[in-house]
This record gives C-alpha cells, structure tokens and sequence, in this order.
C-alpha cells in the first residue's frame, strides 16, 4: 500500500506533488471502494491544499453515455471548490479508451467551472495509474 508512505501531516501539504497525489488517491481509495466502481472526488483550497471530506460514490457505470458523464462530472465540479483530484475505480482496470473519456469530460467541467484539475487517476485492485499532469506550484 502506497499510503503507508504518507506524511502525518499530508492532509495540510499542496496536492503538487506526484507522489504525494499518488498516495493520497491511495489512501482515499479503500479496496472495498474499488470492488464497488466508485469515484473518489477530492476537494482542495487555492493552495491545492485537500478541504472537507474525500467524497465517494459507488455503482459508476464506467461505459455510460456522454450524457451522464457530463452529469456526474459537472455535478462534483459544480460546488465550486478552486481545485480538485479525481479518481475512478474498479475491481479491474477500466479500459484506456474509456478512463481517457472520463479524463476529458473532467477537464473539460472543470474549465467550465473555473477549477484546477489537479489529477485524475484510473484506480482498481492491481493500482493506480495517473491519467493527467499534477500541476506544478
């Protein structure tokens, strides 16, 4: 496990770095969250700093039309944080063509929105591959 890397004090450190995010996703991301097709949103401040709590939801269909990606993306870009990290899962690895469309939805939302995208993971038993560059500071 990634996370057992993680600062005691990760939670107050800017998501810029690539580890960093790596082992937070990590950590955000149970086995049980992965099993279940959940995506993980990950709110943070101006300073890229993580705010409030991981949020989770479970039963994602990865292979949904554009229309509900759209829908699920803006909803979570929607509440107006300065930046964010996403993370989708599964027991297996979602299939490139299908994470690449989620990535491009997520940027594409949080243009709208006027939200840093901070990175954007595929997540499932095997681990975590980074789909998107973390900014740098």
């Amino acid at each position: 496990m990634a996370f057992e890397n993680l600062p005691s004090d990760w939670s107050t450190r800017p998501l810029d770095d690539v580890t960093l995010c790596h082992d937070v996703v990590d950590l955000c991301v149970s086995f049980q969250d992965r099993a279940s097709s959940s995506m993980l949103t990950l709110y943070a401040d101006e300073h890229d700093v993580p705010i409030g709590a991981p949020v989770l939801v479970a039963g994602v269909e990865w292979g949904c039309a554009s229309a509900e990606r759209r829908e699920a993306v803006d909803l979570m870009t929607g509440m107006g944080p300065p930046a964010v990290l996403f993370g989708i899962s599964s027991r297996t690895p979602i299939p490139e063509p299908t994470a690449q469309r989620w990535l491009e939805e997520a940027e594409r939302a949080c243009r709208a929105a006027e939200v840093r995208l901070l990175g954007f993971y595929s997540v499932d038993m095997e681990g975590i591959r980074q789909l998107s560059a973390v900014p740098s500071s």
